[in-house]
């Protein structure tokens, strides 16, 4: 939960992280030491550093409630980064022709960076029952939740904002950006001033169970958002409208999803449709996604258990994945699990044909002895036939420590490791040291 620092129940609160991962909202403290190699780097190299950072993250967040049913939330952001090395512009001489030439050279140094962007918002609850009785069903409840919302970022170009401290200006005019290239990412050179809607629409109903009582289940969520940014100078400055509905069955797990993406520029002149004149959004992308997860495991008396779920997609990739989910099986019961997910997800643009993915998932852990842990994670696409990711991974408890290593196969551009020692104290398991091969072609870590 997030640090209160003032006020009463959860009107105010604050929370802080730092590190290689943040999540604000988790209210946790990070500190991690990031060290990465890289041997394909190269002096005349722009835009890539060998090293890391540390980045820090606040989140200030104060929703208040009027009249009973209206939630106004101000909060805001702060990012903090630190760097050790980064590059400048040089002036170089070549006696081979007898003139001078710019290069860009790294240089050892402490650079550091503070931005922020502020968000205030609006939302409300509207509910309706509709007094539905079919089967074991017997009531069906409507429930409205409108949001909008304002967000606020400086261009951190601006002097006053701490631009001088960011970036060099070169020989030709342009700004270069200290941090370009580095674990803590580029420095944002565009105010931001977005206007956002978004309205999330929930159906619940009533199941009479065996024993006359009643349980809740949401069948059918559909939330849809958009935003407008008159500040934006490269992409369109009205955001296109996206949707997202999931059909759930009686027990709340999902059936599909499906995905929906409305454009409200011309598709000639590029100009704003007129919705008075009669105009609609025209659909640009129809995205269905829809899956089916098996698991099997052994337990410590030979038992076999098997168990199939549906569940959201996101949660696919967080079991495979996630190096945090994997240890979860160390003081289980079972001496090892596989899972099975097979996704299946067609998709139309505008303009094109329905083209469709489906993979299978597959998830394997095995513990190897009281405190080794093994697993293997691997994406097949069954269209194509091959692997497109795998994963080996080991994880071990070190008394108030944890050890993970986790590897890669695969070529020269996709193949890498990854060793992680933290702490695992709920409150400082955060305080981490990571060493990492760059060459990971793909967003799986």
């Amino acid at each position: 939960g997030s640090r209160k620092i003032f006020g009463n129940g959860d009107s105010w609160y604050n929370s802080l992280t730092s590190g290689y991962s943040m999540n604000a909202s988790t209210g946790r403290r990070q500190y991690s030491l990031i060290r990465e190699t890289d041997s394909t780097w190269a002096a005349s190299d722009t835009t890539k550093l060998k090293h890391g950072g540390i980045k820090h993250a606040a989140h200030l967040s104060a929703p208040q409630t009027f009249f009973s049913w209206l939630t106004i939330n101000p909060s805001i952001s702060i990012n903090e980064a630190w760097i050790f090395n980064y590059k400048v512009q040089a002036q170089g001489w070549d006696e081979n022709v007898d003139t001078s030439y710019t290069y860009f050279k790294e240089v050892s140094g402490f650079k550091r960076r503070f931005t922020w962007y502020s968000t205030i918002s609006a939302k409300t609850n509207l509910y309706g029952l509709l007094p539905i009785s079919i089967g074991r069903m017997s009531s069906l409840r409507h429930v409205v939740t409108p949001r909008v919302w304002f967000t606020y970022r400086p261009d951190f170009s601006d002097a006053q904002f701490g631009g001088g401290s960011y970036f060099q200006q070169l020989d030709s005019g342009d700004l270069f950006d200290y941090f370009e290239g580095s674990y803590v990412g580029s420095t944002s050179k565009q105010e931001k001033r977005e206007y956002g809607l978004s309205v999330n629409n929930i159906f619940q109903t009533k199941i009479r169970n065996k024993d006359g009582g009643y349980a809740k289940a949401n069948i059918l969520t559909w939330y849809s958002s958009i935003s407008y940014n008159p500040l934006e100078k490269i992409l369109p400055k009205l955001k296109e409208l996206k949707s997202t509905v999931r059909v759930k069955n009686l027990t709340g797990n999902d059936l599909f999803r499906l995905s929906t993406y409305h454009n409200f520029y011309r598709l000639g002149d590029g100009k704003l449709i007129n919705i008075w004149s009669g105009e609609l959004p025209r659909l640009r992308k129809v995205n269905i996604e829809t899956d089916m997860e098996f698991k099997l495991s052994g337990s410590r008396d030979g038992n076999i258990e098997k168990s199939v779920t549906t569940d959201p997609t996101e949660d696919l990739d967080d079991e495979f994945y996630n190096v945090e989910n994997i240890k979860k099986s160390i003081n289980g019961s079972n001496l090892w699990e596989t899972t099975l997910g097979f996704r299946y997800s067609p998709t139309w643009e505008e303009g094109k044909e329905w083209e469709y993915t489906f993979s299978l998932n597959s998830s394997h852990k095995i513990n190897l002895s009281k405190n080794w842990l093994l697993s293997y994670t691997m994406n097949f696409n069954l269209k194509e036939k091959q692997i497109t990711h795998n994963k080996f991974s080991l994880y071990r408890p070190l008394h108030c420590w944890e050890f993970s290593f986790s590897y890669w196969p695969g070529n020269s551009y996709s193949s890498g490791f990854s060793l992680e020692i933290k702490v695992k104290n709920p409150d400082l398991k955060d305080i981490k040291v990571i060493s990492s091969d760059a060459n990971r072609g793909f967003s799986s870590y």
